[in-house]
């Protein structure tokens, strides 16, 4: 959604100025250019928005990669838990910025604190992570397997 607002409102803002300037000066064949250079900005402007979204979407994925190897390769249970334990405070970081109340952030946390073993914790989290308001199907369907997981982890 922010996205799409992004793309509008450099939209609109084109069309404001390049229709200020028609009506001012009343030659189209410069609006004209101007407002093919103003939509091709907007259009770079995107693409390297999605690029540095795709950027950051490769790091974070290469982030957890790198966590469930260390877990997987440490000596000990401790050891284990300790690289666990690491992964939690970016994570309680990124729920205090407004964009970070996401349901994935949360359902990470939750199960974060299920792998150390704290069963409560968990299910808070991702009770906090079900009140937030979906932006997609993907969304969606990520509420309905962590609403499973409380079901699953109450029954116990």
């Amino acid at each position: 959604m922010e996205r799409i607002s992004e793309a509008l409102f450099g939209l609109i803002m084109v069309l404001t100025i390049t229709s200020s300037l028609s009506i001012a000066t009343g030659d189209y064949g410069g609006v004209r250019t101007m407002l093919i250079g103003a939509l091709g900005c907007n259009l770079a402007w995107g693409i390297i928005d999605a690029g540095m979204y795709l950027m950051a979407r490769l790091n974070e994925r290469g982030r957890s990669i790198m966590l469930l190897r260390a877990v997987r390769e440490a000596r000990d249970d401790a050891t284990a838990h300790r690289t666990i334990k690491e992964a939690l405070p970016p994570l309680l970081e990124a729920v205090k910025q407004e964009e970070g109340e996401h349901v994935e952030i949360y359902d990470h946390i939750g199960d974060v604190y299920l792998a150390l073993g704290e069963k409560d914790k968990a299910i808070e989290a991702w009770q906090k992570g079900i009140k937030c308001a979906p932006v997609s199907k993907r969304d969606e369907q990520r509420k309905r397997d962590v609403e499973k997981k409380i079901k699953k982890l109450q029954e116990k």
